[in-house]
């Protein structure tokens, strides 16, 4: 990340509940957010982190509490927690909140559920899930890792672990529907096959590695 002084590394320390912002130079941290979501350390396990461009805001995956984090990286605290799939029952099991991205507008924050078959799609401006782009496979087990957006901002591509396939879906972030609680599901347009296990994604160019 830029910084007045330097660059700065954000790091989710996943079995701590917590991020760090640190020096990239001198190693020393800079600020610390407490992500903890109960009395219980570890419990929500900071997976994946994000940031803007101008370095004044991050987003941190918790993968066992079915929410993302915003911190303000300018008063160094907490400014809200996104929720992208609670599950009703108390001892439900996590959405598992993994991969992250932002589009080129930075209002759109897309989240790879490992574990609800999906990529939710949340409008910054009032942390609401406005769609979900789901596997439509049936049954559970689609197992999303990794997501990427292709250089025009037309597709979301989501690896797709256990199908060994990556799925390709159609984002219309320009004409997104009217902000409101979880609209109805997208299916992807189709899956590109790949070799075992694919968990990782990016673009380089015209092509998709």
């Amino acid at each position: 990340l830029p910084g007045a002084k330097g660059d700065r590394l954000l790091v989710a320390n996943n079995l701590s509940d917590n991020a760090i912002l640190v020096d990239a130079s001198s190693g020393k941290t800079l600020q610390t957010f407490d992500l903890s979501r109960s009395r219980y350390i570890p419990s929500a396990y900071p997976y994946t982190v994000i940031a803007n461009k101008a370095g004044t805001k991050a987003w941190v995956s918790l993968w066992n509490g079915s929410e993302v984090a915003e911190l303000d990286l300018q008063t160094g605290k907490v400014a809200r927690w996104i929720d992208v799939g609670t599950s009703n029952d108390s001892v439900g099991p996590s959405s598992h909140a993994t991969a992250m991205l932002l589009n080129d507008k930075e209002n759109s924050l897309y989240i790879a559920l490992a574990n609800a078959d999906s990529v939710a799609a949340v409008d910054l401006g009032s942390a609401v899930t406005y769609i979900r782009y789901r596997s439509d496979r049936g049954n559970p087990g689609s197992v999303f890792q990794s997501i990427a957006l292709s250089l025009d901002g037309k597709y979301l591509y989501a690896a797709s672990a256990s199908l060994d396939a990556i799925a390709v879906f159609d984002v219309k972030d320009s004409n997104r529907p009217p902000v409101m609680a979880r609209t109805s599901d997208s299916p992807p347009l189709g899956f590109i096959p790949t070799e075992w296990y694919p968990s990782a994604l990016a673009i380089a160019g015209n092509d998709l590695l």
